[in-house]
């Protein structure tokens, strides 16, 4: 079993970068839709914040324009929680109490022990 472990909110200190450039404006586009959208000020802060770092993170990557972002990039700012959620999702409970294909099947454990002889 996978165990994986949190970080509280109340140790986090959120840092803000400015959304500056192409890619910045057109994240602040998407935060004035939001407010347009009578989104709560707490989402709009959440996505000013993920989205500033993530502007932070292309910055660092020398990426000026939206059409030179790739998915890696994306990727590679997954926060923590969703890739805990999409391992969790990916996990499959094994059941070692039920018996396997070969176990239920009589003709294949005779023909098995046929052959173990």
């Amino acid at each position: 079993m996978i165990t994986l472990g949190y970080i509280r909110k109340r140790c986090f200190i959120p840092r803000f970068y400015r959304l500056d450039g192409n890619i910045g404006k057109e994240m602040e586009r998407l935060i004035v839709h939001l407010t347009n959208l009578h989104r709560s000020s707490v989402t709009i802060g959440d996505y000013s914040l993920y989205l500033s770092e993530f502007l932070h993170y292309i910055d660092n990557t020398n990426v000026h324009y939206l059409e030179g972002i790739a998915e890696s990039h994306i990727y590679a700012r997954a926060d923590s929680e969703a890739k805990r959620e999409a391992l969790e999702r990916a996990y499959v409970v094994l059941n070692p109490t039920s018996k396997c294909e070969w176990e239920r099947n009589k003709v294949l454990r005779k023909c098995l022990k046929a052959h173990n002889r």
